[in-house]
């Protein structure tokens, strides 16, 4: 089964990846955040979970917080 997502992979000054991804629009597949809501997930190389559910400011002060 495929579940269309959105996902963008980038890299931090240190060089860990930062990995956003959110559940395509009438999508409800596994990641925690959806195009629809304007939520996605976060996950930062080395960080033990990922956090789900941020908003733009939320996932801005959530890489401000790991870099």
């Amino acid at each position: 089964m495929t579940v269309p997502h959105n996902q963008i992979v980038l890299k931090l000054p240190d060089g860990r990846k930062v990995s956003i991804i959110q559940n395509g629009y009438g999508s409800n597949g596994p990641a925690y955040g959806y195009a629809s809501s304007g939520t996605c997930e976060a996950w930062v190389d080395g960080e033990e979970d990922p956090r789900g559910f941020l908003t733009l400011s939320d996932l801005f002060e959530y890489i401000k917080e790991v870099s």
